[in-house]
């Protein structure tokens, strides 16, 4: 695989350096390039160049007119490089040029990042579940509230049917009022009665106690009239001879 380096070669004083040579020589093997190849480029009347450097590792050399060739750096490409111009690969930072300490805190900062992420991929996991469990109890708050309105409804008809259970039993209540006035009435009514009934037996137990009183007056009269009787009886009879 190829990436595109383009652009213009100009000096320090901004001015295009036209036929230089862009030499790469290869420092690696890789699928496309055989280590210590080289190839050359040639810069138009502007500077301008344009090739496609293969993926690999290269020394990078310039070279104009009789002076000779000279050093300017180390580029790499890579698969997933951009295109972009030769001083852009030749500033990018390679392995080589990280130090231990910036390799090693690049390293903690991937780490944190692929924590990072991995926390995040967490919270989503979560946030879902969390989304889950509301949508839940979202349904069953919905479910409570249709049974607290069926309760509710059902308290308000067992308040009527008490109501009219109260009703009832007020009725009812006056009813028996009134047959316990009714019975109490009848009761004195029957006191009444009984004590007439008393009165009349009372009577009637003297009248019977007097004729018992009379009858015997009467039996005693009549003796004393049967004994007197013979008294005089005798008393007329005459006597008789021997």
């Amino acid at each position: 695989m190829s990436v595109v380096i383009s652009g213009a070669l100009i000096d320090g004083a901004g001015i295009p350096m036209s036929g230089c040579h862009i030499i790469l020589k290869s420092r690696v093997n890789t699928s496309e390039v055989v280590m210590r190849t080289v190839a050359d480029v040639v810069t138009g009347n502007c500077g301008e160049y344009c090739f496609e450097a293969q993926t690999g590792k290269y020394c990078v050399y310039l070279k104009q007119d009789w002076r000779d060739e000279y050093c300017v750096g180390d580029i790499a490409v890579y698969d997933d490089s951009k295109p972009g111009t030769l001083n852009d690969f030749l500033t990018a930072l390679d392995e080589g040029d990280l130090k231990p300490d910036v390799v090693k805190r690049f390293e903690e900062m991937v780490a944190q990042a692929q924590q990072g992420a991995e926390t995040a991929t967490e919270s989503e996991r979560q946030a879902g579940q969390h989304a889950d469990a509301a949508a839940r109890a979202k349904e069953e708050v919905k479910k409570l509230a249709e049974g607290v309105q069926q309760n509710a409804d059902a308290v308000a008809e067992g308040k009527q049917q008490a109501e009219n259970l109260a009703s009832r039993v007020e009725d009812t209540a006056a009813e028996v009022r009134q047959d316990a006035e009714a019975a109490k009435k009848a009761a004195s009514d029957a006191e009444h009665v009984r004590e007439d009934i008393d009165t009349a037996l009372s009577a009637t137990l003297k009248t019977a106690n007097r004729l018992s009183e009379l009858a015997d007056e009467g039996e005693e009269a009549q003796q004393e009239s049967r004994d007197n009787l013979g008294l005089k009886s005798a008393a007329t009879m005459t006597p008789q001879s021997d």
